[in-house]
């Protein structure tokens, strides 16, 4: 400290200059100065002043009470300080209270510290507060006490800004890093040493604040590490950019997806490399949406072709089921005509029978169109499934055994189609095992909450287990099972399966599959649970029907309406017909105005051309809301055929039909003697 002068010999030295300034002895170049003073010497503290007076710093000198004793130039231009303000202006007189305070906390620090300290301090200026860097030192008195502060203080304000801007630069930098999951590094090929950003370093599987990390730690991260050498190679080789995807495995969690991406190689003079730069990025969540995408356009390609084969399906066992009508409509009357006994009958009846399976094949290509909707009835379905799987197992190899829930839940179900379900799964059972074996058949009461793996609202569900032992399905074949025309039998069809899916999903159910290869196949069925009763079978024998009255036929197909007049007219019934909705309901409209009502009308759902039996059926309600309506139909293109009786039907009649299910209607529609 003996090196620095004492606050006596600077205040000494600055007072002497003062009195010089002020008084202006007028002295020359080689003159002698008051009291001894040199030319020189005074030369010396011009100099000195005229150097602190024209820094751009601020330069001062506190005492041990805080006044300024001495600044230059540049803080009497800020602080608008005059020459008389020296040893009696403080802080408090320039700055406000808190600014203050800190700068003589500042002070207090640096002469506990008895070293100079540099602080960041906050100055108001006229056009706001700006950021100084001060550099503030003891003096010291002759016993090396600290008797004063010194100070330079530099405003490094646009320094500062223009820090806070690289600041905020770097960190919305690493944010977007961060938010496109994506890091940029620097292999270093001399020191084989990889620089990484924090985004970068955390998508290799280290800590953002970890140091650099070497190819070895890098590669034990990257399972196909081989693949990634063989290309930087390549890169340095040939100097083309290139982009890996591969597995990054850390040292914790799971692996996933990303995308390693070289820029460019960098060389010094001669063209030796130096450093590759690149770019790493995380794929997981692109690639597995790529994954989901192609699963959606897979499933949509899946339900564009079941729409597709339902349309020609669908208009297929329309004009099937019409042809059939007459067929089988024909075969009853000729039966019901012929004496009992008579030798045609049993040909006949064999013609009725194959009527009858022609009748199951537009069944099953009923459920592909949009007219495949279920007539729903309450059902208790282990009868159902009994009798189904009984009649499918006839003259097989295996049997069936069966764990039938006793309290099981009643259904709403179509008899015929959930039938048609259970015989396809059983058949598939059966030949799965041609050397014999068991089926294994079940029920069960089912809860499904939010939380199970299945693609089911909530609820109570009838679960239906057909398991078999056979060889079961092949991996590669399991997800287009369900698949129309898809089959791995030499002589299927390949709607079995398809048939069925359809079904069930038409009943707001679910059908699943499980197989192991040389384990056997496990078809599980979800069917909604229902809380009404089950509707009572008749099992009343057949009754002759005989009535009269006045009924209207509507049917597209000429040889229909002749065959159901001939029915109703054996029946005691007199019929009007016509093949025009439109005419339907004109006829309608007279006859009411002359009084002569119709017992019932029977209206094809569809009329080409022409409007069909739903549209009919509202516009005769406007005229007689007591009319009594039968629908019928080959192909219901909407759920008129299933909800029959939202559209104002009393019953429903579907094609082909014989004349006992004609009867069957009549005896439910008529009026009973208590009417």
């Amino acid at each position: 400290m003996s090196d620095q002068p004492t606050y006596d010999e600077l205040a000494q030295r600055v007072a002497e200059l003062e009195a010089a300034l002020r008084d202006n002895h007028g002295l020359t170049s080689g003159e002698q100065g008051p009291e001894g003073t040199g030319l020189s010497a005074l030369t010396d503290e011009l100099q000195f002043r005229h150097i602190l007076d024209h820094a751009a710093a601020v330069i001062f000198i506190k005492n041990i009470s805080g006044q300024y004793i001495f600044v230059n130039q540049r803080f009497k231009d800020l602080h608008d300080v005059t020459d008389e303000a020296f040893g009696v202006i403080t802080d408090d007189d320039l700055f406000l209270p808190a600014v203050a305070d800190q700068f003589r906390e500042n002070d207090r620090h640096v002469l506990e510290a008895g070293q100079p300290v540099e602080f960041e301090e906050k100055v108001p200026y006229e056009d706001g507060t700006h950021t100084v860097l001060s550099i503030k030192f003891p003096l010291f008195n002759n016993e090396g006490q600290p008797i004063a502060v010194g100070g330079i203080a530099s405003d490094i304000n646009d320094r500062k800004n223009l820090e806070n801007a690289l600041q905020r630069n770097e960190e919305r930098y690493k944010m977007a890093q961060r938010m496109g999951r994506v890091g940029n590094w620097e292999y270093d090929l001399n020191t084989a040493h990889f620089w990484g950003s924090d985004e970068a370093k955390r998508l290799y599987g280290f800590a953002p604040d970890s140091a650099d990390f070497t190819v070895e730690e890098v590669e034990n991260r990257i399972p196909e590490r081989d693949r990634v050498h063989q290309a930087l190679v390549e890169l340095i080789e040939e100097d083309t950019p290139y982009d890996l995807q591969f597995d990054i495995r850390p040292a914790r969690g799971a692996p996933y997806r990303i995308i390693h991406s070289i820029a460019e190689v960098q060389r010094d003079e001669n063209g030796a490399p130096l450093k590759v730069v690149g770019v790493i990025q995380d794929v997981t969540e692109k690639v597995e949406a790529e994954k989901e995408k192609r699963e959606l356009e897979k499933q949509l390609l899946h339900a564009q072709k079941l729409e597709a084969i339902g349309t020609l399906a669908g208009g297929i066992a329309h004009d099937f089921n019409n042809f059939l009508s007459v067929i089988l409509g024909n075969v009853s009357l000729a039966l019901d005509q012929l004496p009992t006994g008579h030798e045609i009958s049993d040909r006949l009846e064999a013609v009725t029978t194959a009527i009858n399976r022609a009748q199951g094949l537009t069944r099953q290509l009923l459920t592909f169109a949009k007219g495949g909707a279920p007539i729903l009835v309450s059902r208790n379905i282990n009868t159902i499934i009994q009798k189904a799987s009984v009649f499918s197992s006839a003259g097989a190899r295996s049997s069936c055994d069966f764990a039938l829930e006793d309290n099981l839940w009643n259904a709403e179900v179509d008899a015929h189609q959930l039938d048609q379900v259970i015989s396809n799964l059983v058949i598939n059972a059966n030949q799965a095992m041609p050397d014999g074996g068991r089926i294994f058949i079940s029920t069960t009461n089912e809860e499904v909450t939010s939380g199970i793996e299945l693609p089911l609202d909530p609820g109570r569900y009838i679960g239906i287990g057909i398991r078999d032992e056979g060889s079961g399905i092949r991996p590669e074949d399991l997800p287009q099972i369900f698949d129309p025309y898809f089959t791995t039998k030499p002589t299927g069809s390949g709607l079995g399966l398809a048939t069925s899916f359809s079904i069930i999903k038409r009943h707001g159910g679910l059908i699943t599959v499980e197989s192991q290869t040389q384990g056997g196949t496990l078809f599980k069925i979800y069917l909604p649970a229902t809380e009404h009763a089950p509707q009572a079978e008749s099992s009343a024998p057949e009754q002759e029907h005989r009535s009269s009255g006045r009924i209207l036929v509507l049917d597209d197909q000429q040889d229909i309406l002749d065959m159901l007049e001939r029915m109703l007219q054996m029946m005691g019934y007199t019929t009007i017909q016509t093949t025009r909705g439109s005419e339907a309901i004109e006829i309608f409209r007279r006859e009411k105005q002359a009084n002569r009502d119709f017992d019932a009308v029977f209206l094809d759902l569809t009329i080409p051309g022409d409007k069909g039996g739903a549209e009919v059926m509202q516009e005769l309600l406007r005229i007689d809301p007591r009319v009594v309506g039968v629908v019928s139909s080959g192909y219901s293109n909407d759920t008129a055929m299933a909800r029959f009786k939202d559209f104002g039907f009393a019953a429903v009649l579907p094609k082909p039909f014989t004349r006992s299910d004609l009867a069957r209607i009549l005896e439910r529609i008529e009026p009973g003697p208590e009417n």
